[in-house]
């Protein structure tokens, strides 16, 4: 199985100053318009609408991820419901749901870390982490103005994460994002690697992840 890429993406990650890239090509990935319609593989791709999505890989059935299986993940609010519907039990933060002119949650426990359903965007270090009610109205109304006048903003409780190092706004945490395909790892990457060049706690190259059963070292 081939891996391929949305050329498109290039001007936004050399904008970040991302190695994403660079780095799905030398994994062997190919650009997805050199794609034929036989071509079989798994299409690593920006975050745009789904109709976009859709567009993108009319015509070449065999290539993955599909628009059907993307499409559940795109909104973190659905994944949470989900999860929580069918009993599946995951660590992570405590998180509240607010939707556009929905009362405040009387159980809100404060510092919290602020973000919409649909996208993570955050300015960055501490700016994203609100103390009291006023501060969570204040960061909800910036990310709506940014993002769509009716997002659904998540609160999530607060964590105290380990420092990779140092960025614009405040600490960057040790992040690390694992890459799957059908359900098992496949990668993994640390995820400040634009902005942290030799992160703490972590190596900065990215690598195979193990899965179970395989012998690492």
């Amino acid at each position: 199985m081939d891996l391929f890429y949305d050329p498109r993406d290039d001007a936004y990650h050399e904008q970040l100053g991302s190695q994403l890239l660079y780095w799905l090509d030398n994994l062997g990935a190919l650009p997805l318009n050199e794609a034929g319609p036989a071509a079989e593989g798994f299409l690593f791709a920006g975050a745009r609408p789904i109709e976009d999505y859709r567009e993108l890989v009319r015509g070449r059935p065999l290539v993955r991820d599909r628009p059907e299986g993307r499409e559940p993940l795109l909104r973190l609010d659905s994944v949470l419901q989900a999860l929580n519907q069918a009993g599946v039990r995951v660590p992570m933060p405590r998180t509240w749901v607010l939707p556009l002119d929905a009362p405040m949650p009387e159980d809100l426990s404060f510092p919290l870390f602020v973000r919409t359903a649909l996208s993570s965007w955050k300015k960055g270090g501490h700016i994203s982490r609100v103390r009291t009610v006023a501060e969570l109205e204040d960061e909800a109304g910036l990310l709506r103005r940014a993002l769509g006048w009716d997002a659904v903003i998540l609160a999530r409780e607060w964590l105290d994460l380990a420092t990779a190092g140092a960025g614009r706004y405040g600490p960057l945490p040790q992040e690390v994002r694992i890459w799957g395909v059908d359900s098992v790892p496949f990668a993994w990457s640390f995820h400040y690697l634009h902005l942290v060049a030799k992160p703490n706690g972590g190596s900065s190259k990215p690598g195979r992840a193990a899965v179970p059963g395989q012998a690492t070292r």
